[in-house]
């Protein structure tokens, strides 16, 4: 159920990043409206043919209507990776929702698609088969331990900055970041931003 739409970099050709928008939740600026004639990309469900049926309930009559898919209030993990020179930004969102698995779940996660530029900074979450996502739904932890590995890629060397926004997120539930390279681990409590410096190559946290 996932929607990917391309935002090219209009200063760089063939970089940009994908917004990702899925069950009332959206990265890097994706909102759940498709402008007239906007190329977009789903998933199929399973192999053969697959249909998309978008009824005229779905049209914006206005740039004031509300969304076709509503917002949700799902406990959310907002994560901004960026790099200052030349400046990117990439987002993913990790969520806790009731119905979601460990695994992947097509109604609720969006899967991450890269641009394949040596520019462009890459920001993904990974669950427990490497798979990576742009959007991924967990289910709540309830106070047990869980990791969350981020892969994080980058064209360039030099300062890059992770800014964390956590929303209705459950205190039972605390968030910490781990800085593998440094063994560094900051806790997250409603906002925060933390500073790294990157050598140009891929990096875990």
């Amino acid at each position: 159920n996932a929607v990917w739409i391309w935002k090219k970099d209009s200063l760089i050709p063939g970089a940009g990043i994908w917004a990702s928008y899925i069950n009332g939740v959206g990265s890097n600026g994706a909102n759940g409206i498709i402008a007239p004639l906007q190329g977009f990309m789903v998933r199929a469900g399973a192999p053969g043919l697959s249909s998309i049926f978008y009824p005229s309930s779905a049209r914006q009559p206005d740039f004031n209507s509300g969304f076709f898919r509503q917002n949700q209030q799902d406990p959310l993990l907002r994560i901004s990776l960026e790099q200052s020179s030349p400046y990117f930004q990439e987002e993913s969102l990790i969520q806790l929702k009731a119905n979601a698995s460990s695994g992947f779940d097509i109604d609720c996660d969006a899967g991450y698609l890269g641009d394949e530029s040596a520019i462009s900074p890459s920001l993904a979450s990974l669950d427990a088969n490497r798979y990576s996502y742009s959007i991924q739904s967990i289910p709540d932890p309830a106070g047990l331990s869980r990791l969350i590995p981020l892969r994080t890629e980058f064209g360039h060397s030099g300062i890059c900055q992770l800014h964390l926004q956590s929303s209705n997120w459950p205190s039972s539930s605390p968030i910490f970041l781990e800085d593998r390279a440094l063994q560094r681990i900051e806790t997250v409590s409603g906002s925060i931003r933390y500073s790294f410096s990157s050598n140009g190559a891929a990096d875990s946290l």
